[in-house]
Formats: structure tokens, sequence, C-alpha cells
């Protein structure tokens, strides 16, 4: 059992997970040794410490522990007090504070009595985890139960991440590879694609499909099989959606702890007509929650001279994330501006919220500074404007010296999003500062900052445009 002082959390959703940095120094308090707990799959303790002057870490031989077979697919564990907790996991090594960090490779994001870490892979490492928990109520005795469940599985892999077809569509097959006994199926993400072999099967079976002639706008579509994404993108028969005079908002979200206000307004003094279109992760149409309008994927309207319109996402039970483009009715005018404030707040969290203007979608060359110190992080998201081209985005990450320490590729399809925090995706950058080159190619991009700080808030900031550095 050790101390925590003090206590802030960052704590944040990117991409649909949650994502909590806890900063703690520590003073241990001797205590009598017991054995860390056994946990069995699916089998609740319940748990009872007693009152803490300030807040506590129980793990070591105030902890727990699960073994997990072979073959596990997911690691659900939860825990549930009567007063604020955090839930942290680490495979195969206790949890620990070591310089004022938690030790740990899972974290549940602390937001009052209740607290999950969900841990999945296809399938994750069997052995040992060990699992610790935080009280942050002080004063008053905790209880609660705390449980573990494995669940063993199928692991699940394609010969492809997916096919482009042209305008006149064709024929494709993808080969899914799992156990003879392992059943899957087949979901498709739009209604014009065509499974010709079926919407199931089991052990290792080519799926066979048609992409019909498409007469419309380029298109894109998505196959789930047995949990694994194969991404299908068709060229059309119409120009592009985006247009040279189009705006890109990056950061689109609405629904659970989130939500979105646009600004829409017209720099001129003569009417003009705006066509406002969502889309998903992937690039296909994504139908938002619009607070007066029910749920759209686009938005169409005339501003007056010097009008503004407010355009704001509903209450929903879950979280829709992607991102908008926005296109003036003239085609050769650039008579509209704006920006969007998104909002988030958890339970039991202060709310905080960010600011992302509407940008062209031209500029192929941005520096993001990354600031990963003291508790904060930071997060990028990236979209990908063009209708056509599959956009490669070069990163290189920098440190303070200018000395490089990470080089990748972020391969992005057309009209495609992502987004991702620093550390986690490059953990060379964990605890760290310094800048991040990006490099589109062949066409531009649209990107935004994220940042999150120890206290649980976030906000936002734009890309810096870098003409020279590669």
């Amino acid at each position: 059992m050790k101390f925590l002082l003090p206590v802030v959390a960052a704590v944040a959703i990117v991409n649909g997970q949650r994502i909590v940095e806890t900063r703690q120094t520590t003073r241990p308090e001797r205590i009598e040794p017991k054995v860390a707990t056994a946990l069995i799959s699916g089998v609740t303790l319940n748990i009872s410490v007693p009152a803490v002057p300030i807040s506590t870490l129980f793990s070591g031989d105030f902890g727990y522990t699960i073994d997990v077979p072979p073959g596990t697919t997911v690691l659900d564990v939860v825990l549930n007090a009567s007063g604020n907790i955090g839930l942290y996991v680490r495979y195969q090594q206790d949890v620990d504070l070591v310089n004022g960090q938690v030790l740990a490779d899972y974290s549940s994001a602390f937001v009052g009595t209740s607290a999950t870490v969900h841990i999945t892979g296809s399938p994750i490492p069997s052995g040992r985890y060990y699992v610790g928990f935080a009280v942050f109520t002080t004063g008053v005795a905790t209880t609660g139960t705390l449980s573990a469940t494995y669940t063993i599985g199928c692991p699940y892999s394609l010969d492809s991440p997916g096919a482009s077809f042209p305008v006149s569509g064709g024929a494709g097959s993808v080969t899914v590879t799992t156990p003879t006994a392992c059943a899957w199926t087949v979901t498709s993400s739009v209604p014009w694609m065509i499974l010709t072999s079926g919407n199931s099967g089991v052990g290792q079976k080519t799926v066979q499909y048609l992409v019909p002639a498409n007469t419309g706008q380029p298109r894109a579509a998505t196959l789930t099989i047995g949990g694994q994404v194969y991404t299908i993108n068709q060229a059309g028969a119409q120009a592009p959606l985006i247009s040279d005079n189009a705006l890109l908002l990056s950061q689109l979200v609405g629904g659970g702890a989130w939500g979105l206000t646009a600004f829409l307004t017209n720099l001129s003094t003569s009417p003009e007509g705006f066509t406002l279109r969502f889309y998903d992760l992937n690039g296909a149409p994504l139908s938002m929650p619009i607070d007066q309008l029910g749920t759209k994927d686009t938005i169409t309207g005339t501003l007056a001279g010097g009008e503004t319109r407010i355009i704001s996402t509903a209450a929903a039970p879950s979280l829709q994330q992607g991102w908008a483009v926005l296109t003036p009715g003239t085609p050769t005018a650039s008579k509209l501006s704006g920006f969007a404030i998104f909002r988030f707040q958890p339970p039991g969290a202060p709310p905080s919220e960010g600011i992302v203007s509407f940008i062209g979608p031209k500029d192929q060359r941005f520096v993001l500074m990354y600031d990963n110190q003291n508790g904060s992080e930071t997060g990028v998201a990236l979209a990908n404007p063009s209708a056509t081209n599959t956009l490669a985005i070069a990163v290189t990450v920098r440190n303070l010296s200018g000395q490089t320490v990470v080089i990748d590729t972020i391969t992005l399809a057309p009209l495609a999003r992502t987004t991702f925090v620093m550390s986690l995706n490059y953990p060379a950058t964990a605890g760290q500062r310094g800048s991040v080159y990006l490099s589109a190619s062949p066409s531009g991009m649209a990107g935004l900052g994220l940042r999150f700080s120890p206290l649980g808030t976030l906000t936002s900031f734009p890309l810096l445009t870098s003409p020279d550095i590669q």
C-alpha cells in the first residue's frame, strides 16, 4: 500500500478509447504484508479497505492477480466501490510507483465509483496479469466488488487490408484465416456491396464480392470479417466532392460525453448557398444527431449577406466521430468561413472544450509541436480531403535537440481520417517534448493538435504550415 501525493489525472476519449495519465509522488506506509489475492474468471470478490488520510494505491501484497490461458481474446477487469477509485492492470509485473509515475500497461479513466479495464487482442498475451487500484476518497472506509473475466476466442486475419476499383466496378475476394472450428460472419457498411459467397463461414475460406458500377461520387465501403476490417474504395463517375474552395473541419464529435457547435459565416454581401457533409473515419457518410434537424449526414442551406448560422450536435447515447467538409454554393468563390467548438465532459470530471477552424485542403506540409511532460499528452487528428487519392503522410518526430527519434508513414484512404495519442503511437515521445513534421503526398491534408492536461481537461491547437522543412 502506497500513498499518492498529490493526485491529478488527465482523462480523455480519443478514437473511442479512454486514456488516463496520473501523476503521483509516493510515501510508503509500513503495514503487515499479505499475499496478493488470485482472481478467478467470472467470480466477483468483495473488497474492503480502511479509511485513508490521503489518496492511496493498493498493489503488491494488497493487489490481485489473474492467470490468463492461451487463446484469450478479451480480458475485462471491473471495480465498483463506495468511493472514487482508479483501476490499473500490468502484464507479468506488479503495478507500482516509480519516480512519481504509476507503472501499468492498462489504466481505467477514473470517473467516480466505477472503473473498467478492457483488454482485447487476437489473442492477448497469456500469463499472469497484476491488478492494483487507487482509492481517492479519504477519511472513510471504502468497500466494493472486483471481478476479472476472460474470454477464449478465435484469432482472425485477412490476406489483404483492402482493394480499389474503377468506376465500372468488378469482382474481388479476400481470404480469412482462422482455426478450423472458428466461425465468422461478414457485414458490409453499405447496401450496394454484393457478397457472392455468402455472409458467413467456418475456418479458412475466401470471401467473394461484387462492386457494381458507380454512377455517382467516389465512394468507400468496409467489410468486417471476424472483427477484421477490409476497405474497398471505388472511383466515381462524377467530379470529386472536395472542390478547391471547400473548407475542412478535421474534428467532428457528438454524442456520449461529447458535443460540437459550428459557426458558419457568409463573408460577402450577397446570398451564398452551402453544403456541409459529414464523413466517418473510413470516408463513408456519417449520420450525426443535429439539434432541430434530426439525424443528418448532409446539411444544405443559404446564408444571406453577412449572416451567421449555428449548427449544434444533439445529445445521443453513444459517441459519433469523424470530420466535415463545407462547400460553398458558388464554385469559383470563397465566401464562407467559420469555426467549431467541441466540448468534452465525462462523468465526474470538469468540462473542457477546444476550437477548430474550417481550413482549405491545399497545404501538404505541417509541423506539430508536442508536449508529453508533467502529465500532459498530445494527440493528433489528420484527414485526407481527396475523394480519389490515397494519401501517404511521411512522419518525422524530433526531440527538443532536433534529433530524429521516429520515422513513420501514415496511409489514409480517400476521405478517411485518423486520430492518435503521440505517446501511444510513438513510445519514444512519452514524457518528452519536441516537434513532428508531416509531409503529405500526392495532395493536401487537414489536421489538428489536441492537448490533454493533467487536470482532466483538453484543448486544441492548429498545425503550423511548414513549406520548407521535410
